[in-house]
C-alpha cells in the first residue's frame, strides 16, 4: 500500500510526508492473551475463564501488537520456566515485534518467572571472560517488546532477562535484531546477571527496574555475534547489592553511544562485600556517559578512556550530615 493512499489527501499536495514508492503496512491492534498459572488445565488463552497456564505458551502463539497479561500464582508465586519470544529468524522478528507481556498483580503476589535448567538453554558464553550464563527465565530475540511489572528469579547459576539476537546461548546466526525493547517496573533477583543485553541490542530503554545482590553484574552489554549494543538508555533504576558490577560494558567497538543515567541509585548490600564498580566501561569501549547518578557505595564508578562521566554523586557512611559530592 502507497502512503499516499492510506492516508487519505495525501495525494496531490505540494508537500509529502513521505515519497511516492514508500510501502508501509498499517498498525496492528493485536489482541489479549491470558496466562494463569493457577489453573488445571491451558485453555485458549482468549479470556482468563480460558487462558493459558505457561507464559512460553501465550509468547508462542502471539503475535504483532499481542498484550500478553499474566497473573499471580496463589502457592509459591512463581512460573518455574525458560520462557523465549522469538526463534533468531528475521521472520519471526517481524511476526512478534510489538508485543506487551506485564504481569497483573492482585495485591498479595507478584508475578514472579524463575529460571530452570532445561538441556536446550545451558550454553554457556564461554568466549566472554568472567561472563557466563546457563540459562534464563526470559530469552527476549525479536524488535520492540515491551516487559513490564514481572519479577525475574535467577538463583543460583541463572540469568534474569537475555535480550539479543540469541547468538550466545542458541548459537543463532544473528538474522534477529532484538531493537528497540524496552523493560520497566520489573525486579530482578538474584542469580549471575540480572539484565543481559547482547549482540543487536540497539535503541534499548531500561528503567523504573530494581537489581537486588546478582553475584557478577546487575546489567551487562555485549557486542553477541560480532553485532553492535549501542543507545542503550538506563536511567531511574535501583541497584542494591550487586557482588561485582552494577553496570558493565564488555572491551568492544561495538559498544557505543550507551547512556547510564540519569537518577540511577547504586547501593552495596548491608554487611555485605562492597561492589567492585558501580559502573564499568572498559577502555575499549568509545563514547558512552555515565550522567547524574548517586553512589551510595564504597567505590566510584569506572568509565573507560573514551567516555564521559559527569554530575555523578557519592555520599559519605557514618552518620555525619555532609552535602554530596560530585564524583
Amino acid at each position: 500500500m502507497r502512503a499516499d493512499s492510506y492516508y487519505p489527501g495525501m495525494k496531490g499536495q505540494s508537500g509529502k510526508w513521505y515519497p511516492d514508492d514508500l510501502v508501509i503496512a498499517p498498525p496492528t491492534a493485536g489482541k489479549y492473551l491470558f496466562v494463569d498459572g493457577n489453573v488445571s488445565g491451558s485453555g485458549a488463552g482468549n479470556s482468563w475463564e480460558d487462558c493459558y497456564k505457561i507464559v512460553e505458551a501465550a509468547t508462542t502463539a502471539g503475535s504483532r501488537g499481542d498484550q500478553i497479561m499474566i497473573a499471580p500464582k496463589a502457592t509459591d508465586g512463581y512460573y518455574d520456566e525458560n520462557v523465549r519470544i522469538g526463534d533468531g529468524t528475521s521472520a519471526t522478528e517481524y511476526a512478534k515485534c510489538g508485543m506487551h507481556v506485564m504481569g497483573v498483580t492482585n495485591g498479595l503476589k507478584n508475578v514472579r518467572i524463575k529460571a530452570v535448567a532445561s538441556s536446550d538453554e545451558l550454553h554457556p558464553f564461554g568466549s566472554l571472560s568472567g561472563v557466563s550464563m546457563l540459562g534464563a527465565a526470559l530469552f527476549v530475540m525479536c524488535s520492540s517488546i515491551e516487559i513490564s511489572n514481572l519479577c525475574f528469579d535467577a538463583e543460583g547459576v541463572y540469568t534474569g532477562v537475555y535480550w539479543g539476537d540469541g547468538y550466545r546461548p542458541f548459537s543463532f546466526t544473528g538474522q534477529s535484531d532484538a531493537q528497540n525493547g524496552s523493560i520497566h517496573d520489573c525486579t530482578f533477583k538474584m542469580g549471575t546477571t540480572g539484565l543481559y543485553y547482547d549482540g543487536c541490542s540497539n535503541d534499548q530503554h531500561c528503567y523504573g527496574n530494581m537489581f537486588y545482590k546478582q553475584t557478577d553484574e546487575s546489567i551487562y552489554i555485549g557486542p553477541g555475534g560480532l553485532q553492535q549494543s549501542s543507545r542503550v538508555r538506563i536511567h531511574d533504576n535501583f541497584f542494591i547489592g550487586p557482588e561485582d558490577y552494577g553496570v558493565r560494558a564488555y572491551s568492544s567497538e561495538d559498544i557505543k553511544n550507551c547512556t547510564v543515567g540519569p537518577n540511577n541509585v547504586f547501593q552495596d548490600q548491608a554487611s555485605a562485600t562492597e561492589m567492585t564498580n558501580p559502573v564499568y566501561f572498559t577502555n575499549g569501549t568509545p563514547t558512552n556517559a555515565v550522567v547524574g547518578n548517586y553512589f551510595a557505595c564504597e567505590t566510584d564508578n569506572n568509565a573507560g578512556t573514551n567516555d564521559q562521566s559527569c554530575g555523578n554523586y557519592d555520599g559519605t557512611t557514618g552518620n555525619t550530615v555532609v552535602h554530596v559530592r560530585e564524583s
